[in-house]
């Protein structure tokens, strides 16, 4: 059995009402510190049970009916709606309502609209007329369809989107089970029966809730009794598909203790909260007290334990989300704390879960500004990234991608690095981190000629190829003293200099013979040779080469013009 202790956090809220509780759901994919916090009781001076309860509006939820006193006794008619955000309770006073009943159902179906259907009065009267409640105008009406189920209780009815709802199963007398398949329709105000070709056996009691993608969760529940009366009941996982009208049993590795009088909860991502209940059976059996989480897409059942403090053991409770579909608070109310019906509670408790957390446990790596030569692997930047997560079902990806975006010269790039971190419950945490890749450092340019402060000049094929003297000058310095002399030059000195060109630097050197054809060099790459081919016909073949000492990923470019030698 998978069990996970209250170290743990789920994403929602709960509020237990006892005799029950009240939830506050958003989505229960992790685990980490679940908290139960007492809050404000029932403002009735008794407890209650076999009451009913449903999301209505905004973080609200509609209870009606139940009893407060012993067994099938004191049915009630009231009519409450409990206010998540402030934990209070409002009476209302309709003109008109349900009469005094048990062990009937209630569900969601729209506009801030509630369906009721069925129930039990004094243990022999059952009960089949549909309701609805309308917060708008705080006003139950008789709806009167023209086809309905039998009369029954102990059943369920789910919300599941749109303006309708799903009925399966209940008594229509103790020993008497129903496996009855019906959807109410409100925007016609009819009942449909639906014929599946296989169904959960004939039961009621059990527990059943609404589970993402028009699907729909039933577990466990009475489906016969023995020699005695006392209910006989399985433990098993039926899921209801509406969009093809399917019951599938499920077969998870881990199930709850069978059990009846429990309850279910959506909570988000395709999961359900089952709390309490009396089980395994009605003659030996025990009030339970146990938190379960079931994910369908895992088709996992995760007991949550050693939650303190925590409710009190209850059954015949009820719980429901405050939002009608998705995640929001879930509210479980009231319920008897024995199998007798004579200790009712009317507590209410808030539980609170947070949303699924991914930590990375290493120290994020930071952003970089490398030199072309540097390694830019996930080994020599700071990764690679770890980490892990409170999802309840484990699991966690870490992967990395680059986009890189190019500067001026191939070798001159910028990488964005995305760390990516994904679990099991479907939550992503993104980390990114910006590696800067630029050539900072000056590059050197030897010509295989003579030394820069010569100038090359050929004026004829007769002439020599070297005068080795200024053979050319272009103007005059315009100074009339050595003072003024060494100041432009030094100027002219710091205008060629490193820090004034920055890591670009220009060596430009122009040839003009007649009849010579016209040089054009190739331009080189960076970190490579530059050659200057030959000239072909030429008397006097010219040959230069221009090397550029940089690191291997030099991103840039050097004006490749340059002093030549001829040969």
């Amino acid at each position: 059995m998978t069990d996970y202790n209250a170290n743990m956090q789920l994403l929602v809220r709960i509020v237990f009402f006892f005799t029950g509780w009240t939830f506050l759901c958003f989505s229960v994919s992790t685990a980490q510190t679940f908290n139960w916090t007492h809050q404000g009781p029932h403002p009735s001076t008794e407890g209650r049970a076999r009451h009913a309860t449903a999301t209505i509006g905004e973080d609200k939820i509609l209870l009606f009916g139940g009893e407060s006193v012993g067994v099938y006794e004191g049915e009630l008619q009231d009519t409450w709606v409990y206010d998540v955000n402030t934990d209070s309770w409002d009476q209302k006073s309709p003109s008109n309502s349900p009469s005094p009943r048990n062990y009937h159902a209630m569900a969601y179906i729209g506009d801030d609209k509630v369906v009721l259907y069925g129930g039990l009065v004094n243990n022999n009267t059952h009960f089949d007329d549909t309701w609805i409640y309308d917060l708008s105008d705080e006003s139950w009406t008789l709806m009167n369809p023209p086809t309905y189920p039998t009369a029954r209780c102990n059943h369920k009815l789910v919300y599941f989107g749109g303006d309708q709802v799903l009925l399966y199963g209940g008594y229509h007398g103790w020993g008497d089970f129903d496996d009855e398949t019906w959807i109410y329709d409100l925007s016609d105000n009819s009942w449909t029966q639906k014929y599946p070709t296989s169904m959960p056996p004939p039961k009621g009691a059990y527990g059943m809730s609404y589970i993402g993608d028009d699907q729909v969760i039933l577990f466990s529940g009475a489906m016969d009794t023995d020699s005695l009366g006392y209910a006989i009941s399985d433990n098993e996982t039926w899921i209801y598909d509406v969009s093809d009208n399917t019951w599938i049993k499920k077969s998870p590795s881990n199930v709850p203790l069978n059990r009846i009088y429990h309850d279910l909860a959506y909570i988000g991502d395709d999961q359900v909260l089952l709390f309490g209940g009396f089980g395994p059976d009605k003659e030996t059996g025990v009030v339970l007290s146990d938190t379960w989480i079931y994910d369908l897409s895992a088709n996992l059942w995760i007991e949550l334990s050693n939650i303190n403090p925590a409710p009190e053991a209850v059954l015949a409770h009820s719980i429901s989300a405050t939002k009608p579909i998705g995640s929001g608070p879930v509210v479980l109310f009231l319920g008897s704390r024995n199998r007798t019906f004579d200790d009712l509670s009317k507590e209410t408790w808030l539980f609170d879960w947070v949303e699924p957390v991914i930590t990375f446990t290493n120290n994020p790596p930071l952003n970089l500004d490398l030199s072309c030569s540097e390694s830019t692997s996930v080994g020599d930047t700071g990764g690679p990234l770890t980490g892990m997560t409170d999802c309840i079902t484990g699991g966690l990806n870490i992967t990395y991608s680059d986009q890189i975006t190019t500067g001026s010269c191939p070798q001159e790039y910028t990488i964005t690095r995305t760390w990516t971190g994904s679990d099991n419950c479907g939550i992503i945490k993104n980390y990114t981190q910006i590696i800067n890749v630029s050539d900072n450092t000056d590059p050197v340019i030897d010509c295989n000629s003579a030394s820069f402060d010569k100038i090359l000049y050929v004026a004829s094929p007769d002439e020599s190829v070297y005068l080795g003297a200024v053979d050319l000058g272009i103007g005059r310095i315009p100074v009339s003293t050595a003072f003024q002399a060494e100041l432009v030059v030094k100027k002219i000195k710091d205008y060629n200099s490193p820090e004034a060109l920055g890591n670009w630097r220009n060596i430009t050197c122009f040839i003009a013979e007649q009849g010579l054809p016209v040089v054009t060099p190739t331009e080189p790459v960076c970190g490579t040779d530059a050659t200057i081919p030959d000239v072909s016909p030429n008397p006097f073949p010219i040959k230069a080469k221009i090397l550029i000492s940089s690191s291997p990923f030099a991103s840039k470019l050097i004006a490749w013009s340059c002093s030549f030698a001829l040969i």
